[in-house]
């Protein structure tokens, strides 16, 4: 809702949901005794009804395929007492915004009801950025009031990110940006940094780890699926457009 000359004006109707689902490897494995291979008991701490050894933690179980029963390997990718390191990539945002979904675990998106709440939020949120404004919400929940930012992602999705309202947070001291102190000798030094730097790749922003075991999702259908859901709502705003 937004106040135009003291009367209450509806921006748009939507519903809160998740960006996406995350696959849970856990549903396609199991803990057994490390010692038999036998399925244990929880019965604080877990328990091998076989040889009778007791567990303090599920850490201490062994995982395995449920259907096969072949353990879930987890080699180390990181050596103990070393300090990882993020190899840097670079992409345009257009071509990033096309190929890839930039889905983070705690964010989320917002679903609109109609289609006019599809144009509304379109337009409000594309002249925010062109005039480097934020969009914040503030709604009541059930027992608390909660706010959020309204915002798009490098891939274009509208992401709704809710933020620790004052007095809640807790600030820590993170790196900020200051870019009114960059100059342009700065910018150049770093455009040969850029180019140097190599591009993103599909290899990049896929992962092969214990959590990928007994994934079955199809990711180039399904973002075809997703890709063409968000082009029928662009369609509606284009009949939208004509009949105006």
């Amino acid at each position: 809702m937004a106040t135009l000359q003291g009367t209450q004006y509806p921006v748009g109707s939507f519903k809160i949901v998740s960006l996406a689902g995350k696959y849970d490897y856990t549903k396609a494995t199991k803990l057994v005794c490390p010692k038999c291979s036998v399925d244990t008991e929880y019965l604080n701490p877990y328990h091998c009804p076989q040889c009778g050894e007791n567990f303090s933690s599920w850490m201490k179980l062994k995982r395995v395929d449920k259907i096969t029963g072949e353990e879930l390997p987890k080699p180390r990718l990181l050596p103990e007492k070393t300090t990882a390191q993020a190899q840097v990539y670079h992409m345009s945002a257009e071509e990033f915004a096309q190929k890839y979904l930039d889905i983070t675990a705690d964010d989320k998106g917002i679903e609109p009801l109609d289609a006019n709440s599809v144009l509304q939020l379109q337009l409000l949120l594309v002249l925010a950025e062109r005039m480097q404004q934020v969009i914040v919400l503030r709604w009541n929940d059930t027992y608390q009031i909660n706010v959020a930012v309204l915002t798009l992602s490098p891939s274009n999705r509208v992401v709704l990110k809710e933020i620790i309202p004052r007095p809640l947070v807790i600030p820590k001291p993170t790196f900020t940006v200051d870019p009114e102190s960059v100059s342009e000798q700065h910018l150049s030094l770093a455009k040969i940094l850029m180019d140097n730097i190599p591009e993103v790749t599909d290899e990049v922003m896929t992962v092969d780890d214990f959590r990928t075991h007994g994934v079955q999702t199809d990711y180039t259908e399904a973002e075809a699926e997703m890709k063409a859901e968000v082009k029928s709502l662009m369609q509606v705003l284009a009949q939208m457009q004509v009949l105006a």
